[in-house]
């Protein structure tokens, strides 16, 4: 079933769907597109209730809807025993029991609603169980919104996805056309130029042929660009670096926001090496006044702060404007081109993106981009209205909040995939959740001759259930095939190992991991 998920704007709201004429303009288009079986709303505003709007209209296009209330980041009621780099997955895991998606789900995002933190937290788990990623566009005055999906698309095999990026890199900055001569050595799986033709062929929605007397030349579409953009993050591995100098990427709307950021930064003094600002908003005709934003911004940051020296971004070089409705795929591609050449002018520096201030528009793609190139994606808190920064007696790197890295995402795929590590994992996530002060182990009883670990899956999956072990009367049976699922498990990093000695003897005790919580998540409602 196609699952529609989509965060919808705070009660009170000129967006708020509180009747179904809005719901439709808001939404129709988009459920229409994503043909969705079922709607999930998500509300971010303290409410349960399903708005009267979309509620309405998804009886009238006979679909199921269900709100969900979602967790909201507060940092003031932070204790300090938070970690930063595992908030992730506490948020990530509410929204997967509540909403009840499973593996066999196939969820479509609207991305351009909520906030960065929980359109980061979908977008990972669209990239575990797949799906489909969207945006909507309206110029206003009560017209329909439009629904435009923005998933790659890039071709399968080498040779395909080889000469989509080698088109990407060549049309940077670059003329449109180029030969089947010119796409020659950039990287290994580039078909020679007579497998061109039948390579570039395969996707004629992508790109586009003319004869000339060098012979047929090649060029993309607007939606190749896009999707060439996302293969070529893929394939450039020359720009990850996995030591050596950090650089942080900083979006901003104007310099009055970016100013909060900035101070931050300089108060907690950050040990970034590099920094880079990318300017751009939606506008209507004004692109030199987000040129000028740009300007004095950089001129700011240098002038009235100790990072300034190390500002790298030249402010004509990175500033955009998204018009107000249309051009989304050609906005995408700009921006994206912006941080590929940001990463591309130093290569010696490991870039990681600043996701807080990215506009709804262009999480698509840059989401994507920093995926496939691995590049890290760090959330900085932020006060629940306005701009600026919460500021509370913990440190700056508590709100520094991590997201999954694209091990991590490829990590939770192998545990859905692979039977024995999926029963172990579902299995710890449940006791868990029934005891989490207790110790996990895989061993049998000390006081009794029973397998606890065993018993409890034995108890909680019925016959027949995919995630119940198979029958072992002798607990010897019972230990060598958890200590199998156990290993499988902790190669995909579900758990963590902790070994403690007692006597001559030592135990195995876990506890599951980031990944493993999600996983765990995700198999325990395929039983729903």
């Amino acid at each position: 079933m196609n699952v529609l998920v989509l965060e919808i704007a705070r009660k009170g709201s000129p967006y708020f769907p509180n009747d179904v004429a809005l719901a439709r303009n808001l939404f129709g288009d988009l459920i229409e597109k994503t043909e969705a079986g079922r709607i999930l709303a998500l509300r971010a505003d303290s409410e349960t209730e399903m708005p009267l709007g979309i509620k309405e209209l998804a009886e009238e296009l006979g679909i199921k809807s269900k709100c969900l209330q979602i967790d909201r980041l507060d940092p003031s009621s932070w204790t300090g025993d938070e970690n930063p780099d595992e908030l992730w997955s506490d948020h990530l895991k509410n929204k997967i029991l509540g909403s009840e998606i499973s593996p066999d789900d196939r969820i479509c995002l609207m991305m351009n609603a909520g906030s960065n933190w929980s359109a980061l937290q979908l977008y990972s788990l669209f990239e575990i169980i797949g799906g489909s990623l969207w945006v909507t566009q309206s110029p206003g005055d009560g017209v329909p919104s439009t629904a435009t999906e923005l998933s790659r698309k890039i071709p399968e095999g080498s040779m395909g996805e080889d000469a989509f990026a080698v088109l990407a890199k060549l049309g940077i900055n670059n003329r449109d056309w180029h030969t089947a001569s010119d796409m020659q050595g950039h990287y290994g799986g580039t078909p020679k130029p007579k497998g061109v033709d039948i390579t570039l062929g395969s996707i004629p929605d992508f790109v586009e042929d003319m004869e000339s007397p060098d012979g047929k030349e090649y060029r993309l579409t607007t939606s190749g660009r896009y999707h060439a953009m996302l293969a070529l993050a893929s394939k450039d591995s020359a720009a990850k670096v996995k030591k050596g100098p950090r650089g942080l990427v900083i979006f901003v709307r104007s310099v009055k926001e970016s100013e909060s950021v900035v101070e931050y930064l300089e108060e907690h003094n950050t040990d970034f090496n590099s920094y880079a600002f990318v300017v751009g908003r939606i506008t209507g005709a004004d692109e030199d006044r987000t040129k000028e934003i740009s300007l004095e911004l950089h001129e700011q940051v240098r002038q009235r702060t100790s990072i300034g020296d190390r500002v790298v971004s030249s402010p004509e070089d990175v500033c955009f404007s998204i018009p107000q409705t249309g051009g989304i795929l050609e906005s995408s591609v700009e921006v994206m081109e912006i941080l590929h050449n940001l990463r591309m002018g130093d290569r010696g520096t490991e870039w990681s993106l600043e996701t807080s201030g990215i506009l709804g528009l262009l999480r698509p793609a840059l989401y994507q981009y920093s995926h496939l190139s691995g590049m890290p994606r760090l959330f900085i808190t932020r006060e629940t209205k306005g701009p600026g920064v919460h500021e509370n007696i913990m440190e700056g790197p508590m709100h520094w909040l991590g997201t999954p890295d694209k091990t991590q995402i490829e990590g939770i795929k192998k545990i859905l995939k692979d039977s024995g590590a999926s029963k172990f994992v579902a299995t710890a996530f449940l006791l868990n959740d029934s005891d989490p002060n207790l110790t996990m182990m895989i061993s049998k009883s000390k006081d009794e001759d029973r397998n606890p670990f065993y018993d409890f899956n034995i108890e909680r999956f019925g016959t027949g259930h995919p995630l119940r072990f198979s029958d072992l009367p002798k607990l010897n049976s019972q230990y060598t095939s958890l200590k199998n699922k156990l290993i499988k498990a902790e190669s995909h990093k579900a758990v963590g190992l902790k070994r403690t000695v007692e006597g001559s003897r030592f135990e195995d005790s876990f506890v599951l991991t980031p990944s493993g919580i999600i996983a765990g998540a995700l198999l325990v409602n395929m039983g729903k």
